[in-house]
């Protein structure tokens, strides 16, 4: 498999959530480049989860898994993901 991919989340009930997976000596290095732009990842809940989120986005990640999952808020916008892309150093 070539990294980093994404799939398309079907269960969310935003219709534009993907999930992007990354290699494990990258995760660490694009999940640092995510804080950097958006802030700093708070714990959600009780669980081993993390997230960022602002009016554009959410962005949610375990810390035991080499993906995030990113969640499009109604004021996503192309421009948007072209920076988010760029952070992560992901090309279709």
């Amino acid at each position: 498999m070539i990294f980093p991919y994404r799939r398309k989340v079907k269960n969310c009930i935003r219709k534009d959530t993907y999930r992007y997976y990354f290699d494990e000596k990258n995760v660490n290095k694009v999940w640092k480049n995510l804080q950097d732009q958006f802030g700093k990842a708070v714990q959600w809940g009780a669980f081993p989860l993390f997230q960022i989120e602002n009016e554009k986005i959410l962005i949610r990640k375990s810390l035991k898994e080499n993906s995030f999952t990113l969640i499009r808020k109604s004021t996503f916008s192309k421009s948007d993901e072209v920076l988010i892309h760029k952070l992560i150093d992901f090309a279709e």
